[in-house]
């Protein structure tokens, strides 16, 4: 008969500590698994964006889209292309859409940034977020409405497409805009130092601000010129067709607005300019605030809390305030007078539609009005 003693069976207690720990343990190695796997989760953004700024990824991006501008809408453009995931942002560098006259380029700007929503995106709505848009430079020939500087082609629509019931995007931002528009050979704009902002609401609803340095509107045209005939009547009563030249200025521009449903709000708008008195060419107003407040033929234009609500078939619904203050000379470009002074209007405008034009209630002034050579 041995000596040795069988071990002593486990109590019940001990059995459920090691059950409890064999599961404890698997239990901690799960949870390490998905600690590992969140991180390389966690890394892959990081991956990518490390991947994406590199020389030949941008390069090939750029390469793409590109590609698809020029096969969708005939566009051909150039720019550098930057890609964060985190956030998520797109940028475009230095952007050049070339024009097909030989000419300076059609569009320039320094960079173009959109941040679009990623849950957005990710449910399949579009939505382009925040689109900002830094120093843009345009030229813009038109001629009979038409754009005759870029050759392009617009996508045919597939006619499946439901109508929009919000905007594509959040917000627009513009800064230090600059633009060259040519219209008809003889009409040219330009305007600089412009900024806009625009917020998009429920409802396709917007806010919109404008803020805009000095513009220039010049524009060539032809005056008659008539010549009586002499004392002694051996010539005839003759005309004689001479070029002309209107280059009136604009020197401030501000405004703010808002489009719901149709209806427009210009909560305020002010515009401080003045027009051109001289048919020669070269003589264009100061926008020196010294001289302007001096100049009488300056233009001065407030507008505030003016709502116009359309209506179909029918004058649009109007009511707000006004101050306008304008000289009478612009008038002899197209009636062949000779009209001298300014005119000033300031007060209420309002119509609902009873009557058949709309009703004033305010002041109307004026000074030094006359005719004269």
């Amino acid at each position: 008969m041995s000596d040795r003693k069988s071990p002593a069976p486990a109590a019940p207690a001990e059995r459920r500590r090691r059950r409890v720990g064999r599961r404890g343990s698997w239990g901690k190695r799960i949870a390490q698994l998905f600690c590992v796997l969140f991180a390389l989760i966690g890394l892959l953004p990081v991956v990518l964006g490390i991947l994406l700024r590199t020389d030949a990824a941008r390069t090939r991006l750029a390469a793409e889209t590109a590609r698809v501008l020029d096969e969708e809408l005939g566009v051909k453009a150039s720019y550098e292309v930057r890609v964060e995931l985190l956030p998520l942002r797109l940028s475009l560098e230095n952007v050049v859409v070339p024009a097909n006259d030989g000419g300076s380029p059609l569009l320039t700007a320094r960079s173009v940034r959109v941040a679009p929503r990623l849950f957005a995106l990710i449910s399949g709505r579009l939505d382009a977020g925040d689109i900002e848009i830094e120093s843009p430079r345009g030229r813009i020939v038109l001629q009979d409405g038409k754009l005759q500087n870029l050759d392009y082609r617009l996508p045919k629509p597939s006619g499946k497409s439901k109508p929009l019931d919000r905007a594509p995007f959040a917000s627009i931002a513009i800064s230090d805009a600059a633009v060259d528009l040519k219209i008809d050979s003889d009409t040219r704009v330009t305007t600089q130092g412009v900024d806009v902002d625009v917020y998009a609401e429920d409802r396709l609803a917007f806010e919109v601000a404008v803020r805009a340095g000095e513009t220039r509107v010049e524009r060539e045209r032809e005056r008659v010129l008539r010549h009586a005939p002499d004392a002694s009547g051996d010539e005839p009563d003759r005309t004689q067709v001479e070029p002309a030249y209107d280059e009136d200025v604009v020197c401030q521009l501000d405004l703010r607005a808002r489009y719901d449903e149709g209806a427009v709000l210009v909560r305020r708008l002010a515009l401080l300019g003045a027009a051109d008195d001289d048919e020669r060419k070269g003589t264009a107003a100061s926008c020196r605030i010294d001289e302007l407040t001096k100049n009488p033929n300056r233009v001065a234009v407030r507008l505030s809390s003016v709502r116009v609500t359309p209506r179909p078939d029918e004058l649009p619904l109007l009511d707000g305030h006004l101050f306008v203050r304008a000289p009478i000379e612009p008038v002899n470009r197209y009636a062949g007078t000779h009209l001298k002074g300014w005119v000033g209007l300031s007060g209420g405008v309002r119509f609902d539609g009873t009557g058949k034009l709309p009703s004033f209630s305010g002041r109307l002034k004026g000074g030094k009005i006359g005719m004269g050579g």
